[in-house]
């Protein structure tokens, strides 16, 4: 674990002594740097910046699972640490507690991941709108991936850019992640509030075993034919017909949904149908298709693995297809998941719930306790 307390006084004795013995110094006493990713940057580009040979990252290369789970965002912080000889550069994955470290000393170099042990405190902030909602709560929270976190617990059901009017309430409950008393990173948001044409809708985050989505005790979703294909729901892209692509950069037709996922998360069937297809190809990666029958055909990309199928074998909903990976036209493991009906594509995210079948009986649970609540209160009053 990195010790912030450190920082400070190993940079005033390197400011203090450098014309006498700053070599010593530098050589001797451990130092701990904050510093920022640049607009452009690559975990490759950083580890150059700072000494790093290419060498070094032939030996890192080969450990491309660990350093997959890295994802920069402009100004994002990370940890550069020296000591006898040794670089260290620390940064934190944004989708779970685990910390990602590069390091070099002399010839030899790698990578490593652990879970940080980080002090968590909840936070709550309350706003309106002005512009758009992400900005205003960037306003109040500098954070773009808690503004977009905000946005899942109202992806599946509502057009909110759309339908939001100006000085719509919000409110927003939420994690920060400390190492030795710094803020170093936010974690999940808890709770959203959002008033939406005269509506104050809450969704609260229903954590899982293995992952977690947004729920609404007054909306299930029961009249939706399938679950959703993770047992994390993070939608990092919608169904657009004009996305710009991020890896042939131009306007082309998005005709599915992205579910963003560390690398080796499982992939599950949406519902009850048969294996039509499974492969690889040059642009979807590794990818499996199920075909159901209700006429509605789903379609799973840049999967890392697939499970070791037949063709028109039969598949039950939540059934492991295989996982998630960066395979095919890919800049981040994820899913890409699709829907066709009657052999066109339609936008999946209206057919879906947001959680997985086999967190089922989690949100029927919940539900239920609501619902009981909510008849006992009445019979009170």
């Amino acid at each position: 674990m990195l010790n912030f307390k450190l920082i400070l006084p190993a940079l005033i004795l390197t400011t203090l002594f450098l014309p006498y013995q700053g070599q010593a110094a530098k050589t001797n006493q451990p130092t701990t740097v904050e510093k920022q990713v640049r607009a452009g940057d690559t975990i490759f580009s950083i580890l150059r910046r700072l000494g790093f040979q290419q060498s070094h990252l032939s030996q890192i290369i080969e450990n491309e699972s660990l350093y997959k789970r890295i994802t920069l965002i402009p100004r994002q912080v990370y940890f550069l640490k020296e000591s006898n000889g040794k670089t260290e550069v620390l940064f934190l994955s944004d989708l779970t507690d685990r910390t990602v470290t590069f390091f070099k000393k002399g010839d030899q170099a790698g990578v490593a991941s652990e879970k940080e042990d980080f002090e968590t405190e909840v936070g709550r902030v309350t706003g309106w709108v002005r512009g758009s909602l992400v900005a205003s709560i960037q306003n109040i929270v500098p954070s773009k991936k808690l503004a977009y976190r905000f946005l899942d617990a109202y992806v599946f059901d509502y057009k909110v850019q759309k339908q939001l009017q100006r000085n719509a309430r919000f409110h927003m409950v939420f994690e920060k992640k400390f190492l030795d008393g710094k803020l170093v990173k936010y974690g999940e948001v808890l709770e959203t509030g959002l008033e939406i044409k005269g509506d104050y809708v809450v969704r609260k985050f229903l954590p899982f075993a293995d992952g977690g989505s947004f729920v609404d005790e007054q909306k299930p979703f029961l009249d939706r034919p399938f679950f959703a294909p993770v047992n994390y729901v993070r939608v990092s892209s919608l169904y657009q017909p004009y996305r710009f692509h991020p890896v042939k950069r131009r306007r082309m037709a998005h005709l599915g949904m992205d579910f963003e996922l560390e690398q080796g998360k499982p992939i599950f069937s949406v519902g009850h149908g048969t294996i039509v297809k499974f492969g690889r190809n040059r642009a979807a990666g590794r990818y499996v298709v199920v075909k159901h029958p209700n006429g509605l055909t789903s379609y799973y990309n840049h999967m890392s693995s697939v499970q070791d199928f037949e063709i028109n074998q039969t598949v039950s909903a939540g059934a492991l297809l295989g996982t998630i990976g960066c395979t095919g036209y890919c800049t981040k493991p994820h899913l890409h998941f699709a829907i066709k009906k009657h052999g066109k594509f339609v936008d999946p995210i209206t057919y879906i719930r947001p959680y997985a079948f086999t967190q089922r009986h989690n949100v029927e649970q919940l539900l239920s306790k609501a619902a009981s609540d909510s008849k006992s209160q009445t019979a009170i009053k």
